[in-house]
This record gives C-alpha cells, sequence and structure tokens, in this order.
C-alpha cells in the first residue's frame, strides 16, 4: 500500500508539473486513495484510461476545465505501477481493521457514526462491516438516492427519514455516511464518530462533528477518531501543522476554507508553502488586536456621560487605523 502511495504521489507531481492549473485534477488520486484503496483503485484506472472527467462532483470540477491531461509517459508508469500495487493490496485495507478494533471495544454501543468523503469508501466499509457484525444493522447514508440498510445479511434501500427515526430509537447504531448526512440530520443518540478520511477543507470535519455535538445529545462527553495513513499527505498536514489550525479555531471559531490550500501545497511537495499559507492568519482575533489596549476599564455602572446617536454613528462609520 505504501508502494501504491508513494506511485500515486509522484504522478500527481507530475500532472501538476504539466498543467499547473489543472485545478483539483493535481491531488485528484492522493485525495481518493488517502480515502480507501477501494476508492483510490477505480480512480486511478479511469485516470489511467483518460476518463478523469466522469470522478468529479460539481464541487470539485472547479478549475479542470480544458483538454484531457497527456501527463508523459513516465507518469503513466507510475499510475500503472500504483494500480498494481492496489490490485495486490485487495480488501485488506489497516482501516477497516482499526474501526472494527473500535467497534468492538464498545463503540458499536455507544452508537457510531462513520464519514467519508467518497461514496466508494462508504459501500465498501457498510458491506465488510455488516459481515464482520452480523447481528448489527448498518445504515448507509450517500444522498437521495444511496440511501441503504444492511440487516440480516441483506442490503436493502431506505429512506432518509427512516434512517433518521432508526438511529432516534436506537435500533440502529452504526451508520456510515458521506458528507451528504453532514448537513441537515439529526443524529445526537450516537455517541462517537469515525473520520475514515480527513477532507481537505477542514470546516467539514466542523460540520460532521455537529451531526452528534448537538443539543440533544445525552453523553456528557463524545469520542472522535481520526484516520489517516501513515506517511500520506494527511499524515504530514497533521505532524507539521495541526497545533497552528486548532490554534485558528480556537480564535476564530471556525477555519478558514482557504486553508484547502495548505493540503494542496503539501501533497505537491511544497510544505515550506504549506506553512507560510497558516503562518499568514493572524494569530489573534482583528478585534481583540484592534481593541485590546482601547477598551475603557472603569465600572460602566459609574459613567455619567454616554455617546449620542449622532456620535455613535459617526464612530461606526470611522474605519480602523
Amino acid at each position: 500500500m505504501a508502494a501504491a502511495y508513494g506511485d500515486s504521489r509522484a504522478y500527481c507531481e507530475q500532472i501538476a508539473k504539466v498543467r499547473p492549473a489543472a485545478g483539483i485534477l493535481k491531488t485528484l488520486l492522493l485525495r481518493r486513495i488517502g480515502s480507501s484503496l477501494r476508492a483510490g483503485l477505480p480512480t486511478a484506472r479511469k485516470l489511467r484510461a483518460g476518463e478523469e472527467t466522469s470522478l468529479f462532483t460539481e464541487e470539485e470540477a472547479n478549475g479542470t476545465g480544458g483538454p484531457p491531461i497527456d501527463p508523459g509517459q513516465e507518469a503513466r508508469d507510475k499510475l500503472d505501477s500504483a494500480i498494481r500495487h492496489m490490485e495486490a493490496a485487495g480488501d485488506d485495507d489497516p482501516k477497516f481493521s482499526a474501526i472494527l478494533q473500535r467497534l468492538r471495544s464498545g463503540w458499536a454501543e455507544r452508537g457510531c457514526i462513520l464519514f467519508s468523503q467518497y461514496l466508494d469508501t462508504v459501500l465498501w466499509l457498510a458491506g465488510h462491516l455488516a459481515l464482520a457484525l452480523p447481528q448489527e444493522p448498518v445504515g448507509i447514508y450517500g444522498g437521495r438516492d444511496n440511501t441503504y440498510l444492511f440487516e440480516e445479511g441483506r442490503r436493502r434501500d431506505a429512506t432518509r427519514d427512516e434512517v433518521q427515526g432508526r438511529v432516534r430509537d436506537r435500533s440502529l447504531r452504526i451508520l456510515v455516511a458521506t458528507d451528504a448526512a453532514s448537513e441537515g440530520l439529526n443524529l445526537q443518540r450516537l455517541e462517537t464518530l469515525i473520520n475514515i478520511d480527513l477532507p481537505w477543507n477542514p470546516e467539514r470535519l466542523e460540520q460532521r462533528k455537529g451531526r452528534i455535538d448537538r443539543l440533544g445529545q445525552l453523553a456528557s462527553e463524545i469520542d472522535i477518531l481520526n484516520l489517516r495513513y501513515r506517511n500520506s499527505v494527511e499524515d504530514e498536514v497533521h505532524h507539521a501543522l495541526s497545533t497552528r489550525l486548532w490554534q485558528i479555531r480556537d480564535v476564530f471559531g471556525t477555519i478558514p476554507d482557504t486553508l484547502e490550500d495548505v493540503w494542496v501545497d503539501t501533497a505537491l511537495g511544497d510544505v515550506e508553502a504549506a506553512k507560510r499559507r497558516i503562518d499568514e492568519v493572524p494569530a489573534r482575533h482583528p478585534f481583540d488586536v484592534r481593541y485590546a489596549h482601547d477598551l475603557p476599564t472603569s465600572a460602566w455602572a459609574r459613567c455619567t456621560q454616554v455617546l449620542d446617536r449622532v456620535d455613535v454613528q459617526r464612530a461606526l462609520k470611522s474605519g480602523w487605523v
């Protein structure tokens, strides 16, 4: 698997050299193989066949215009090698072992939602969990047309309302979902969350957590497990930049979408550029920087003068200096 990832990374770096403006295509394979081997292999095969446009969701399509890319023979050889390594690995994916161990340690009883960016990963994982835990119903939520339930060894179609209702009455304790479930579903009866992959837009992690960390959650604590492959882009970003990322979240209450470029820079081997991007974000909130030394310290209740409406309007219309 490590060899497959290394070959995939070399292929993506070559794409970036051939067409610098190729948008998400430059790192598409790494994003998907970073989710699971099951998502990476069909992606590599379609890229090899020149069918890259069929891989893009509407969100991913930005910046991918132009004719098909011919990355050159060296890159094609790397992609062929990656495909061979992934085929040899089969379903021996270490993420599945980690997930199964955690569910068997008590997370299934507490209720668990497992998130992935890609439907390929969701369908693969849910099917394997249904086989490994035959007495436990497993739900799949992948949007309107991809919602299912595994029960008694069979997969059947289900509805969003059925899945949400089964979670509410605790008859469904394991739900595997795409980010289609990260908005609009109330799943606070589940007490644990596993991120099968880490979105390169870090705000998605907050949206996922919001499905269970919300009003009505009965657990005093929720547990979250973030999975990443060793030496992957996600692993490198975590080790090099995660402390700063979470500091930014603490200051601003969220993580700016623009920091997705940190992952892209890291994927293409420019870790220094990634660090520069994240260092450009201020360490303190601009409001605190502006007013930390200007706010009066006297007790407001003893103030004998206040601004009238005209003074207030004038002050609010003046720019910061």
